[in-house]
């Protein structure tokens, strides 16, 4: 057991940090949210998505325009760009964008993008001003 649990550990000191940063994204397992303001009779809305990437926030920025954007706008891209269902089929087209800002909860909105993980998006339209 000692010697598997050193020959491990050798094997991770002898990666490049990218390959450890790549490792870390790739052991990362969908996340689910469930969304009972959804649900039906059967029980909650269930989102799933997987980690937020840098290309997903970048795809996210340009979609609605660049730096001159709402947190909020971009957070729900994000979620039309991320969410899924459990055979990972999109929830939401592009076209539900409109939608999803002009006639869902705000609080629901909100929640669904803090649990995504959304907010590192800002920090990087920040960077962008």
């Amino acid at each position: 057991m000692w010697v598997t649990a050193t020959l491990q550990k050798q094997r991770l000191s002898n990666m490049s940090l990218i390959d450890k940063a790549i490792k870390d994204f790739e052991g990362t397992e969908k996340q689910k949210i469930e969304v009972p303001e959804w649900g039906d009779k059967s029980g909650p809305a269930i989102i799933y998505f997987s980690p937020i990437t840098v290309a997903d926030e970048e795809k996210a920025l340009a979609l609605c325009g660049g730096a001159d954007v709402s947190q909020i706008e971009l957070g729900v891209q994000l979620l039309v760009l991320k969410a899924m269902d459990e055979a990972g089929k999109k929830c939401f087209a592009q076209a539900d964008k409109g939608d999803l800002i002009q006639r869902t909860k705000s609080k629901t909105i909100g929640r669904l993008i803090a649990a995504m993980g959304a907010d590192s998006v800002e920090k990087k339209k920040e960077n962008l001003d």
